[in-house]
Formats: C-alpha cells, sequence, structure tokens
C-alpha cells in the first residue's frame, strides 16, 4: 500500500512539474541609508567592572546625516519573540548601564564612523543574563505623504554578569505541516529554563523525492532565560508544485538533537485550483461512465434472467407427463 502511495505521488510530481512556477517576487525594499557593526554583542562581566566598546556606523548612500546614538532595555514576548524596548517593572533597566560621550554625531556620505561608549556594570547587578539594545538613528527626517520616518538601526547586547547561575534548556518540538503554499516553512522549538542565555545552531537540508539536495539551511539565535523561541527554517522561492523532505539537527548547550526526516508537499494556490478541476473532471466522466454502461447492463441482465427462467419451466412440465403416461399404462 505504501509503494502505490509512493508511485501515485512521484506520477502527480511529474505530471504537474510543468504547471511550477516559482516562488512570487518579494516586494522591493528601499535602499538602506546606514549601516552598523557588530549587530549583536554577547559579553561577559564581574559585577563592578567597566569596560569600553565600538560600534561602526557606515553610510554607504549619497547625502550625509545627523545621526543620534542611545539604549534601551530590550525583552521579549511570546515563542516568535517579539521585541520589546521599554522598561520592564520591577525589572533592572540594563539600559543605564550605558554611557555616551556625545549622543550626536554626523556621518558624510561614503564615511565610516566609530562609536566609543562604556558599560558600567553596577556592583549589586544580578549574576546571569541582562539586556539592551543600541540605538543609532538618523537625526534627519523624512517626509513621506505627511508621515515623519527616521531610519533607526539596532545592536542588541547580551551581557552576562559572572557568578552562580543555572545555565539549563530543552529541546521542545519538531514541526512539519504536510500539505503547504510556498515558501515550505518549518518549525522548532527551544526552552530555556536557566538565568542566563544561550546560543542555539540550527541545521536543516531540504530534498526531492529522488534524493537530491534542493536547500540547506543554518542560523543561529540566542535564547533567552525562562523563555521559549520557536525558530523557523524558510526555504525561500520554493517552486509552486513539489514532494520534499526536510531534516536536520539542532546543537544548543551540551545537546544536539536530531531532527528526523519529514516529507511535505508543496502546492499553490494555482496548483491546487489546477488539481481540484482535475477532480472534478474524473468525477464527472466516472458518473457519465456509470449511467451509460448501468443501464445497457442491467437491460443485458433481464434478458439473460428471462432465458434461463424459460429453460428451467419446460423440463419440469415434460417429466410430470412423462410420469402421467406411465402410471395410466400399469
Amino acid at each position: 500500500m505504501k509503494n502505490n502511495y509512493k508511485k501515485i505521488m512521484v506520477a502527480l510530481v511529474t505530471f504537474l512539474s510543468p504547471f511550477a512556477v516559482l516562488s512570487q517576487a518579494s516586494a522591493a525594499t528601499g535602499s538602506q541609508q546606514l549601516e552598523i557593526t557588530p549587530t549583536s554583542l554577547v559579553a561577559s562581566f564581574d559585577k563592578g567592572t567597566t569596560s569600553t566598546e565600538t560600534i561602526t556606523v557606515i553610510n554607504p548612500g549619497t547625502v550625509g546625516n545627523d545621526i543620534k546614538i542611545y539604549a534601551t532595555p530590550f525583552s521579549v514576548s511570546g515563542e516568535n519573540y517579539s521585541q520589546n524596548f521599554n522598561p520592564i517593572p520591577n525589572a533592572e533597566n540594563v539600559s543605564n548601564w550605558f554611557s555616551f560621550s556625545k549622543s550626536i554625531y554626523h556621518i558624510d556620505a561614503g564615511q565610516t564612523l566609530e562609536i566609543p561608549y562604556t558599560i558600567k556594570v553596577p556592583s549589586s547587578a544580578l549574576a546571569g543574563g541582562h539586556y539592551a539594545t543600541i540605538f543609532v538613528e538618523t537625526n534627519n527626517s523624512a517626509n513621506i505623504n505627511g508621515v515623519v520616518i527616521h531610519d533607526r538601526l539596532g545592536s542588541i547586547a547580551y551581557l552576562t554578569v559572572n557568578g552562580p547561575v543555572k545555565n539549563s534548556g530543552n529541546f521542545l518540538s519538531w514541526s512539519v505541516p504536510y500539505l503547504q503554499r510556498p515558501d515550505l516553512t518549518a518549525s522548532v522549538r527551544v526552552q530555556n529554563t536557566g538565568g542566563v542565555h544561550f546560543q542555539s545552531t540550527l541545521n536543516a537540508t531540504i530534498q526531492d523525492v529522488f534524493g537530491s539536495t534542493k536547500y540547506k539551511f543554518y542560523t543561529q539565535h540566542e535564547i533567552l532565560p525562562q523563555t521559549i523561541r520557536q525558530i523557523s527554517p524558510v526555504w525561500p522561492k520554493t517552486p509552486s508544485f513539489g514532494l520534499y523532505k526536510i531534516s536536520g539537527s539542532i546543537q544548543f548547550l551540551d545537546q544536539t538533537v536530531k531532527l528526523p526526516g519529514k516529507y511535505v508537499l508543496v502546492m499553490s494556490s494555482f496548483v491546487r485550483m489546477i488539481v481540484l478541476i482535475l477532480i472534478l473532471l474524473i468525477a464527472v466522466w466516472i458518473v457519465v461512465k456509470i449511467r451509460f454502461s448501468g443501464g445497457k447492463g442491467s437491460q443485458m441482465m433481464s434478458k439473460l434472467t428471462n432465458k434461463k427462467t424459460v429453460k428451467k419451466a419446460a423440463p419440469k412440465k415434460k417429466l410430470t407427463n412423462k410420469k402421467t403416461v406411465k402410471k395410466s399404462k400399469k
């Protein structure tokens, strides 16, 4: 039964392959006026220490900009890690640990600017993870259709205050819906049950039904304390139709979890419409065939039944006559 199912799916893939259209073009985005590096800072500090760091701002555009630099708290909510840059009540405001010699700078077109800043860890800080964001924002606002727009880029600071702290986490799930529209997407969920962040590394491979590798996915993410993070590998520009297998592994802390292979049938809305039309046509053809063949079949059956009845009735009458004659002779 399984072999027949695989044969059917391969045949369907082969038949519909000509209809496959590469995934839709993504929406165009405006040119980025500023770039910053690093996009994140991962560092450890002892309590009561001070450290000087640097963030680099690049202006690849053709116009100079006034920029301002500042720090905000950083936290997340939900498994999709919706970002929050506002202070949390009754929580340490880590942005207060950051100081800048200047808050306003000017960067010319094509210039690279290095901005120093200082991190001062309070002696009262708790051991474990602490988080903030350094923002670089254009001071020259753009006005588009009455909407004031500021370009803002952020660098997330993942800070660890040294000391005794629990460092633990769990793998929760590996989920891949069987029937999908482009782009092909999977989901891995990892939980941090400790008091400090840790990094996860996800590797995934997508193959077609013939075992040919179509796409490889690699990403690293920080998992914050007491949170669950959903990491979703996506195959961009997935073909409109195909049967694929996705598998991989995820590493975090001292754990390596193998993600077993799962099959995915990708069908765009257009391909689904074609399949539905084919199913309807086949259903109509079957109904018509049954009706026409059914009428002829019933007529033939009635004729055969009548013939059999006549043949069976005739011999009985002859036997009865013969017996009657013999008795009369005696």
